[in-house]
């Protein structure tokens, strides 16, 4: 398939069909995406010819070896991020690997000529290493395994390297039409009242049919998909709200998922982190951090006022130490609490340590100071936060991977890597019973869904404009 997207959607209806079928056992379906299944690939042959391969380098490397590359590659534009500006080129990179599209340094643009050059520093990284990325391997896979047939779904236009890989595709059944669809046109007369009609036709679905899915697609910026949600949400269920433990059935997903480190949990582990290591926070963000519900102790209310005072007599930006001196300012009936939270932020500072360590023995570092500080709280009241808690201890652990990489790194270098690691990670929550998704993509859906909508087909939107990638040679992506 071509994108991540609708891989969880392709594994729920096989699973549906086959217990439609009265099957109590069955194989698990194989849906990746081009790139994914390049690099199960490269693993598999190289673990049945490791003297013929070079190592493969996992996600996590690749990621940090074309963030430094970019770093160094766009130090003369101070402008960029070099995060996001790295997955960009990255991105672009893997599909001119797909594509067969080769860069050439004289007819080079400014934006293709950067993409050759962290190529170049990318390609000279992984030689000092010994490894490869999967991009640099895929001219090797022109051969399937014998017995292996691929079944391409959802391309537009499937990458020419791919189409040849087996001998004798099967052929696509072509589209498929449920007994009793029909197509209707809905005419709203502003945003908001398009984004009722579909909280109400979600209604009437699923009021009709319980157990029916559909699918929403919504292209466009998210702040109309979130409250979207929220609309289905109330309209399903409108007692939900006071509830106080959620229903079992999530109503509403959000294709994709989200960044982890923008969760309120990983959030306030990154900002512990930073404020550990030395970092300036400012004062109302670091104010937020101390409400929140992510401590063992001191208890709720004093920590608010805790608060109060760091936003009435704190300076704009604050260090650990100059936080220490804020909490030595409190009122007498505070200064129990403010010991107690000055006494575990020492000593989380001196788990953290100082010097320099490999990411592995960072990981561990990180994981002893949150524990200090009494990170993440009380044990989680429901499932899903505990969902989060397990990812976080996942993200250290991939955290710790990046050792053949990054041999060697400062705290302050390692809380930066961490952070934008869990910011370019994305999260889904474990919403398989979803009744209602919502897509930004308008995309080919690839199962058949109970009802679908297409939403904000307005002037805007259709036709869609070109979206060329703005590092490849425009006429290579023409032909």
């Amino acid at each position: 398939m071509p994108g991540s997207r609708r891989l969880h959607a392709v594994q729920l209806a096989h699973a549906a069909a086959e217990i439609a079928a009265a099957r109590r056992v069955w194989g698990s379906v194989d849906v990746l995406t081009p790139a994914g299944w390049a690099r199960r690939e490269c693993e598999r042959l190289a673990e049945a010819a490791p003297k013929d391969w070079p190592r493969l380098l996992s996600p996590a490397e690749e990621w940090l070896l074309w963030r430094e590359a970019t770093r160094e590659a766009a130090g003369g534009y101070p402008f960029l991020d070099p995060g996001v500006l790295a997955q960009a080129l990255q991105r672009s990179s893997e599909r001119a690997a797909m594509h067969g599209i080769a860069l050439s340094p004289r007819a080079a643009t400014p934006e293709a000529a950067l993409l050759l050059a962290v190529q170049r520093g990318v390609a000279a990284r992984c030689r000092s290493l010994n490894a490869a990325t999967v991009g640099a391997l895929i001219p090797r896979l022109q051969v399937s395994a014998p017995g292996h047939t691929l079944l391409l779904r959802g391309f537009d236009q499937a990458p020419p390297w791919l189409t040849g890989l087996s001998a004798s595709p099967a052929p696509d059944p072509g589209p498929r039409e449920s007994p009793g669809a029909s197509v209707r046109a809905v005419h709203s007369t502003d945003a908001l009242g398009e984004l009722e009609a579909i909280a109400q036709w979600c209604h009437e679905r699923l009021s009709e049919r319980p157990d029916a899915r559909l699918l929403v697609m919504l292209p466009g910026p998210p702040g109309p998909r979130e409250r979207l949600a929220q609309l289905i949400r109330d309209c399903l269920d409108p007692a939900a709200r006071l509830a106080p433990v959620p229903a079992a059935r999530a109503s509403v997903a959000l294709e994709g998922g989200e960044p982890f480190g923008s969760l309120p949990l990983p959030a306030h582990a990154l900002l512990s982190l930073s404020l550990l290591a030395g970092d300036a926070i400012e004062r109302e963000p670091l104010a937020r951090w101390l409400t929140e519900p992510c401590w063992q102790a001191p208890g709720a209310a004093p920590r608010a006022h805790l608060a109060q005072l760091l936003r009435e007599r704190g300076p704009l930006t604050l260090r650990l130490r100059d936080l220490l001196g804020v909490l030595q300012l409190v009122a007498r009936e505070q200064r129990s609490a403010a010991r107690d939270l000055a006494e575990r932020l020492r000593q989380a500072q001196g788990r953290m340590a100082e010097g320099s360590a490999s990411p592995r023995r960072w990981a561990e570092r990180f994981d002893a100071g949150l524990t200090a500080l009494g990170w993440p709280g009380e044990p989680p009241p429901d499932s899903a936060r505990q969902q989060v808690r397990l990812r976080w201890r996942e993200l250290l652990e991939d955290f710790g991977e990046l050792a053949p990489t990054a041999a060697s790194l400062d705290r302050e270098a390692a809380v930066d890597i961490l952070r934008a690691f869990a910011l370019r990670t994305t999260y889904r929550a474990g919403e398989d019973g979803a009744a209602v998704t919502l897509s930004e993509a308008l995309a080919d859906p690839v199962v058949i869904y109970d009802g679908i909508w297409v939403g904000s087909l307005s002037a805007a939107q259709l036709p869609m404009p070109p979206t060329p990638d703005p590092f490849l040679p425009l006429r290579a992506q023409i032909a």
